[in-house]
Order: structure tokens, then sequence, then C-alpha cells
């Protein structure tokens, strides 16, 4: 063959394969495979729970899974010898299991003796947080915001208006009176704010009037001082009113 190796001997086989063994028809000729027990066409009948192919072994040794649940076991949950339909559950009691008794020291968590048990909304160790206290059932009738049940919260409102305008409300609720005291607080700020400010007018007013350049710094008010006294308008006893211009 062209491009083939001299002396190998190998053909192609019907699948086009060099070399082949035939795998596109299958080992029956029909598309069959071998399973893993080497069977044409098999159901791997060899194989073990344990995912192991005996092929060597006959029906008898391969593992399978026993009455109690374990690959290979010997059923060793059965308790009683003469009712193989016994078996030892968690909590050591040799029985049928659906027989009111199998399994009962098992809590809901699923660990023996663990003494945990569902409450009455259905929680797992649950302190029965979603039972009301008006009815005692879960989920049943719960309080408004003044306590009553069942109430729609008008129990602790009093909402008689007496007087005219600016009439108040008695038997104002928490959330009324914390209202209140929220705007209380923001008028007593606005107040407090308005009071500073005029203290802060009052002192400067104050200052303006003893001297009027108070704001500026110190050496500036020196020198200006200095200038008004080389000036010669001040010099004299009258000032600036004996001073033809002041005239």
């Amino acid at each position: 063959v062209e491009h083939g190796v001299p002396n190998s001997l190998a053909v192609l086989d019907k699948c086009g394969v060099c070399g082949g063994q035939n795998d596109c028809i299958g080992c029956d000729g029909k598309g069959g495979k071998l399973d893993l027990c080497g069977v044409c066409g098999g159901k791997n009948k060899c194989v073990g729970c344990d995912g192991v192919p005996y092929k060597n072994a006959n029906s008898k040794k391969v593992p399978v899974v026993d009455k109690c649940g374990k690959c290979g076991g010997q059923n060793e949950c059965q308790c009683d010898k003469d009712d193989p339909s016994k078996t030892s559950d968690l909590c050591g009691y040799c029985g049928k299991p659906g027989d009111g008794i199998f399994n009962r020291c098992v809590g809901c968590d699923g660990i023996a003796d663990s003494g945990y048990l569902y409450d009455l909304c259905g929680v797992c160790g649950g302190l029965n947080e979603c039972v009301s206290d008006c009815d005692g059932q879960p989920f049943g009738i719960r309080r408004d915001v003044c306590g009553e049940c069942a109430g729609n919260g008008s129990a602790c409102i009093d909402f008689n208006v007496t007087g005219g305008a600016g009439s108040q409300v008695d038997g104002a609720g928490p959330a009324e009176e914390g209202a209140a005291s929220y705007v209380g607080v923001i008028v007593g700020v606005a107040l407090a704010l308005l009071i500073c400010a005029a203290v802060v007018v009052l002192f400067f007013i104050y200052k303006a009037r003893q001297d009027p350049n108070w704001l500026l710094p110190a050496g500036m008010r020196d020198g200006m001082s200095s200038g008004l006294a080389d000036n010669p308008l001040y010099q004299s006893e009258g000032g600036w009113q004996d001073n033809a211009i002041g005239e």
C-alpha cells in the first residue's frame, strides 16, 4: 500500500480502518457492543454494587446490596433470626419500620436521643414563635399597635376633635408623641440659631460704634492714626473746624 509500512500486513477492515477490528459493525455484526463483563450485547451482570466487574466469578460471589442497604453486606442489621423482616433501628430497638416504635428516640434532626421535635410552626427545635398570644393558634390573631387582639390601631387614639382651629387630638399614641417631640427639637434648634445670630449682629454693631476700623489689622490702624496726626489740618487746636476749607 502506498505510504504504508513494509511487511506490516495491516489491511483495511470493513469499517475502513487500517488494522481495525470491524468495530463499526459490532461484536455480533449488527452494531452490538461488549459489556464490562466481555459479553456481546450483555448487561454487565458480573458488575457488583461496588462498580467492579467480576468476570471470572459466579453470580453468587458478585457483591450486591443486602437487606440492610450495605453493599456486599451479610444482613447484619437483622436482629431476629426467626423474623428476617426485623432490623435494628438507631435507638437499638429490634423491630419493623412503621410499627410505631421504630426509631422513636430519633429527633427531627435525625439524631438519636437529641430531643428535638417540630414545634407548632413546623420548625425543628423551634419555640412556637408563630403562635399567637390572642387565640393560641399558629399564625393566628395578632395584636395591633395598641396591644389589642385583632385591633385596627384605633383603641389608643381618640379621634374626637374639640375646639376650633389649632385644637389637638387627645390620647395621642406613641407615633404621634414621637412626631411631636421631633418637631419640638427642630423648633428649638432653629430658635437657638436665631438667638446666636442676633448676638453676633449686636456685637458687630457695638464694636463698630466704638471703633469703625476695629476689623482692620493693628498695623494698618496705627498707620492711619499717624497719617492723620501729621496732617496740618489736624495739628491746630480747632483741627478741621479752623481750616478755611472746612468752613
